[in-house]
């Protein structure tokens, strides 16, 4: 059996000279996951593209996937969060899904529409009803 570290060692290379967490998809499960997470945010924070993560999201920790995806959605709105949206959390989406009704209305949460909590859109729509 390889040890941690070679696998963990062995990752970061591959990370590092593609610049995306998807060069190690293959042999995620064998990766320990803070190091993982610890590259997600590394990764993220140098491009701001949630694509370089998408391949490995189900290994990286429900903090992080939330982490990235607020910094990608207040950079860049809710397009941005599509890549790895099954995999953040409800409230978080919701949180968003607030924010984005108040500033574009249904057509600005559109995308993650099957991932939020229907209470928000029906509660938005009797909102306007009731004005």
């Amino acid at each position: 059996f390889l040890s941690q570290n070679f696998i963990d060692r062995y990752a970061k290379e591959a990370i590092v000279k593609n610049q995306s967490l998807n060069a190690i998809a293959a042999i995620a499960p064998f990766v320990s996951t803070s190091f993982i997470d610890e590259m997600a945010l590394k990764i993220f924070e140098q491009t701001g593209d949630l694509t370089r993560l998408a391949g490995v999201v189900p290994f990286i920790s429900d903090n992080t996937v939330n982490e990235c995806a607020m910094k990608a959605y207040a950079a860049n709105g809710i397009a941005s969060i599509m890549p790895i949206v099954p995999f953040v959390g409800t409230d978080v989406l919701n949180r968003m899904a607030k924010d984005t009704l108040e500033r574009n209305g249904l057509l600005g949460i559109a995308p993650i529409m099957p991932f939020i909590d229907s209470k928000l859109v029906e509660d938005y729509i009797m909102k306007g009803e009731n004005k």
